[in-house]
């Protein structure tokens, strides 16, 4: 596993960018993906935050769903693309706050066996990290 990682600021904005690539393991296909993700400082408080995350398989079925799309079906495929939005509103810096975020979900099964899936979610959480 190679992964390359960037965090960049200017002023209000945020950059944070992740470039991987897994070797084939224990049956495990080849994958390589990338995940950019543009955060806006609204003001000390309020942060609104984007992601894309973009990951290939070379083999049919390669690829698994993330944690909670899975609970909707199995979810194997070889091309998986998420667009992610949302607002933190900060309580007690990034230890403490509220999040609300949409997200479109899509793979890709080239195999058709009915790996592939297409939806959107709404996630709400209070997140807390000490």
């Amino acid at each position: 596993m190679i992964s390359l990682s960037a965090k960049m600021q200017f002023d209000r904005i945020r950059l944070w960018s992740d470039i991987a690539y897994g070797h084939e393991y224990l049956g495990q296909s080849d994958i390589q993906g990338f995940v950019l993700m543009p955060i806006y400082q609204h003001s000390q408080q309020v942060q609104w935050l984007m992601r894309y995350t973009f990951i290939n398989s070379d083999k049919d079925r390669g690829l698994r769903l993330g944690r909670y799309e899975n609970k909707i079906g199995e979810g194997r495929g070889d091309q998986y693309q998420e667009l992610y939005a949302g607002i933190n509103t900060k309580l007690y810096g990034d230890k403490f706050k509220l999040h609300l975020a949409g997200q479109y979900t899509q793979m890709q099964d080239k195999a058709g066996d009915e790996g592939a899936y297409e939806g959107w979610s709404l996630t709400r959480a209070l997140r807390s990290y000490w």
